[in-house]
């Protein structure tokens, strides 16, 4: 029971994460997305649909820094910046000048412990859940990439019932949940998109 309780979990943050990030998009300052992004600047290239920012191993991390840029640029705080990529962005960051552990001043290459750790004062996330393409309204190939500093988003969530009860169909248990929870960007300045595609060269 407990192995097919720790599967359910695994799915039920599938689920969540999914659902957030999708309700995360569009809801970023004006001056945090687009083509034109930068409150200051106004010239920070964040992609758009069906001119997105093509990433590579050759600008995977400065595509970063324009997201660091965007931030600084609404003053947002430097303390817990976060940034969400696609595992194929990732993989391309592997690829690029961070994999030389003497680039990044760590003891061990990113290639060889799978860890990307921090750029640019963001810890990098990777999550399959990222809205990408038609579905998402974006067009093909194209995804979401996220970025932002924890006072941006709200996110309250709670098991509210837990039971077992026999299975209909054959002997033994089903376990089932109610989990309930609900996400809002409370502050527009603090939360960065970025509209992307990504290709290794």
């Amino acid at each position: 029971m407990s192995i097919f309780a720790d599967a359910a979990s695994e799915q039920l943050k599938v689920v969540v994460d999914t659902a957030v990030l999708g309700l995360m998009q569009g809801t970023s300052d004006a001056a945090n997305n687009g083509a034109t992004a930068g409150a200051i600047s106004g010239n920070i290239n964040l992609g758009v649909t069906a001119a997105p920012v093509a990433v590579t191993e050759a600008n995977a991390v400065e595509a970063i820094l324009r997201l660091g840029q965007t931030l600084d640029e609404q003053s947002a705080p430097e303390t817990g910046r976060w940034v969400a990529i696609p595992a194929s962005y990732a993989a391309v960051l592997k690829d690029s000048l961070i994999r030389f552990a003497n680039e990044t001043g760590d003891s061990v290459s990113v290639v060889r412990n799978g860890k990307i750790g921090m750029i640019d004062r963001f810890t990098v996330y990777t999550s399959n859940n990222l809205p990408n393409g038609v579905a998402a309204g974006l067009a093909a190939g194209e995804t979401m990439v996220y970025a932002g500093v924890p006072s941006a988003c709200a996110f309250a969530s709670q098991i509210v019932k837990n039971e077992t009860l026999p299975n209909p169909d054959t002997f033994g248990e089903l376990m089932r949940g109610l989990q309930v929870f609900g996400y809002k960007t409370v502050k527009p300045e603090g939360l960065v998109e970025m509209v992307a595609t990504i290709s290794h060269t």
